[in-house]
């Protein structure tokens, strides 16, 4: 079933559903936002760029179902297109004693690690609404789980491949190179082509343990040359990955590990940290983590991220007051290319409806650091407004 046929499906479900549905739960808030970057050399460019998006998460349940819907909306008065939106979220799932299914567009996300995830592969990046990888497009999936033990097996079809968004030549974050619109693939059935992933995740003593398994279409492109013109070139992955967190005393210890083939090549990634953290910083009530952590990709330029042999070290802050207030800021060297990336990120509540958040991306990268291409020369902080809704 493409994503088309599988969005026409839910549609039909939900009116027939919705009138037999007990209770119905909803998040709403809408997000100003304001981005602010360097002044570029290029006069097209400008160095404040704003956005309002609406977003809203919809909860009803049923005697042994639920449906959940995640609708996404943003206005870009700078973009030539204005207006993106997207379902992070619009399923039916099933629950039973021994099994569970799930129907619809979903969000699938594993990984233990602060600042990257490598094994997180299945929901493709929204690069117009989203600075980091967690914003990502709902992906269509049939999903069978099992319980199995203390954990749950899932396995699932991806019934339709949804392709990164290029951003528009005047507007930034943006590649230093223009982008044919048209994707290639390696795939001969290209965007159709159905992707299968499974995932077992579960507690074993004092481990919190996730196996998976993967094989379709890569979601971050290549860019190569046809006809004289650059072109996304989705290739095909084959992988079994690993992630891991284990508790000891204050330490949180964390990895990531993964085995894959593409382009009949064999590779691997390595990714692997500890966090610490001391409670009641000089006798308040603050609770300050230490992490550090080390990335490695034998992909090297061909990683689908910035994590190819890079160390990063940074701190979390949590002041546990009314406001929630929080501040995490990282810095991350490679190793290879001798590149730095800072980041900033920092949350607190104005009041019951409101909250303001910032977030800052900075580099200092070599022009061969493809896993930063994206942000060169487009140092980035963008500030928020979050209001919340009554339900």
């Amino acid at each position: 079933m493409n994503t088309s046929g599988l969005m026409l499906f839910l549609l039909g479900m939900f009116g027939v559903s919705f009138s037999a549905v007990a209770q119905v739960d909803k998040t709403i808030f809408v997000e100003p936002s304001i981005r602010f970057f360097d002044t570029s050399n290029q006069p097209s460019l400008r160095d404040k760029y704003a956005s309002v998006t609406l977003d809203s998460e919809w909860f009803g349940l049923l005697s042994e179902s639920e449906w959940v819907v995640q609708p996404l909306v943003t206005y870009l008065p700078n973009d030539s297109d204005h207006l993106h939106a997207d379902f992070r979220q619009a399923l039916w799932r099933y629950y039973g004693e021994e099994v569970s299914l799930t129907v619809g567009f979903q969000q699938f996300f594993q990984g233990t690690l602060e600042a990257a995830n490598p094994v997180n592969e299945i929901n493709q990046w929204d690069l117009i609404t989203g600075l980091e990888k967690k914003d990502r497009l709902g992906q269509p999936a049939v999903t069978l789980g099992f319980y199995v033990g203390d954990g749950e097996l899932l396995l699932s079809a991806l019934t339709g491949f949804r392709q990164r968004a290029i951003q528009q030549k005047n507007t930034r974050p943006r590649f230093d190179f223009n982008l044919d619109q048209e994707a290639i693939f390696e795939s001969s059935k290209e965007q159709y082509r159905i992707d299968l992933a499974a995932r077992w995740y579960g507690v074993i003593g004092d481990v919190d343990l996730g196996l998976s398994a993967f094989s379709g279409t890569r979601r971050s492109p290549l860019y190569m040359t046809h006809h004289g013109r650059y072109h996304p070139y989705y290739v095909l992955t084959h992988f079994i990955a690993q992630d891991m967190s284990y508790v000891m005393g204050e330490w949180l210890w964390k990895s990531e590990l993964l085995l894959g083939s593409e382009q009949s090549d064999v590779y691997g990634v390595l990714a692997a940290g500890g966090e610490y953290t001391y409670t009641g910083v000089l006798g308040s009530r603050w609770d300050m983590s230490l992490m550090i952590e080390n990335y490695y990709d034998s992909r090297e330029q061909f990683a689908p991220g910035w994590w190819q042999n890079d160390v990063v070290a940074g701190f979390r802050l949590q002041m546990n007051n009314a406001a929630s207030t929080e501040i995490k800021f990282l810095a991350g060297y490679d190793w290879q290319q001798y590149s730095q990336q800072l980041k900033l990120e920092a949350t607190s509540r104005l009041s019951d409806r409101w909250q303001i958040n910032l977030l800052g991306y900075f580099t200092a990268n070599d022009d061969s650091d493809r896993g930063l291409q994206l942000l060169a020369d487009d140092n980035v902080m963008q500030l928020s407004l979050r209001y919340y809704f009554s339900n």
